[in-house]
């Protein structure tokens, strides 16, 4: 007479069969390369950029040597439409633009490309 009330389980060849084919499935996904924190660390720091010009109401070539300071050859800046510096980027870029007043109520339009190769 054999015992029933044995401990453990017996895999079957069907769910056996299943579970290769799951474990197989699951390799074949390709997770998507993460950028680390990179992207969010540039839009970050042109956040940051665009808060301190919000407070200075800097010149243009104040803006283009904070730019270049802050992200090298990197980066594209213009101001109310117009180019102040011009980089050309042919990877991943990230965009930062903030509409600020000035003294007087004036609206300037600041918008900072920086190219994270």
């Amino acid at each position: 007479m054999s015992k029933k009330n044995q401990r453990g389980f017996v895999f079957t060849l069907e769910s056996t069969i299943a579970i290769l084919v799951f474990s197989l499935l699951l390799l074949t996904i390709s997770f998507p390369a993460s950028n680390s924190m990179t992207e969010l660390l540039v839009i970050q720091q042109a956040n940051d950029l665009l808060k301190v010009w919000s407070v200075t109401y800097p010149s243009n070539n104040e803006i283009v040597f904070d730019t270049r300071e802050l992200f090298g050859s990197k980066a594209s800046v213009s101001v109310d439409r117009i180019k102040i510096l011009n980089n050309t980027c042919f990877g991943d870029a990230v965009s930062s633009e903030a509409i600020l007043l000035d003294d007087f109520l004036i609206e300037r339009e600041f918008v900072i490309n920086v190219c994270l190769d």
